[in-house]
């Protein structure tokens, strides 16, 4: 059974890889779920929204380098990645 945490189905997210952003991963059903959860909490979800989460996003996954994550996986006291 998928996780479901606040009625999110986590089985809809097609899981294309790292590399994928968000929006790509998303399904067209979960897209339109989320949009029509917003809704109901009065929330408008215009494209230039969505423009602008996409390149907030772009900007943080960009800023999680490969020594980023090692150094934080030492940090916390685990054994390094294995390589890709």
């Amino acid at each position: 059974m998928p996780y479901r945490a606040s009625g999110h189905d986590n089985s809809k997210i097609d899981r294309r890889g790292e590399g994928a952003g968000y929006s790509q991963r998303m399904t067209p059903d979960l897209r339109e779920d989320t949009v029509a959860m917003l809704a109901a909490a009065g929330i408008t979800v215009t494209e230039e929204g969505k423009a602008r989460a996409r390149a907030e996003l772009a900007e943080v996954a960009a800023r999680w380098t490969r020594e980023r994550r090692a150094a934080l996986r030492e940090q916390v006291g685990l054994p390094p990645a294995a390589a890709a």
